[in-house]
């Protein structure tokens, strides 16, 4: 996208430029954590009930950024958490 310059003023509008920057990684991170939302839900169905411990050592990924997904999962009824297991 061409840089443009704010109401023909011929200066930049630097301000604008971060939002979208910041939009655009917004939307790059909700799409990101979503593919991780979808990819725990099909490990749990095609695999059953897991641990912390085994989904840990399943996923390349820290379990203090995988805690907010699974809370995700949890408030929309998509994955149960029972004792110390959690299932779909």
């Amino acid at each position: 996208m061409p840089l443009e310059s704010s109401k023909g003023t011929g200066k930049y509008n630097f301000s604008e430029m971060n939002s979208r920057a910041d939009r655009k990684s917004f939307l790059l991170d909700t799409i990101f954590l979503f593919e991780k939302r979808k990819i725990l839900l099909l490990f749990l169905k095609e695999e059953g009930p897991k641990s912390k411990e085994e989904i840990k050592r399943a996923f390349d990924f820290p379990w203090k950024l995988m805690i907010p997904q699974i809370r995700k999962l949890m408030d929309w009824d998509l994955v149960v958490q029972e004792d110390d297991l959690y299932s779909e």
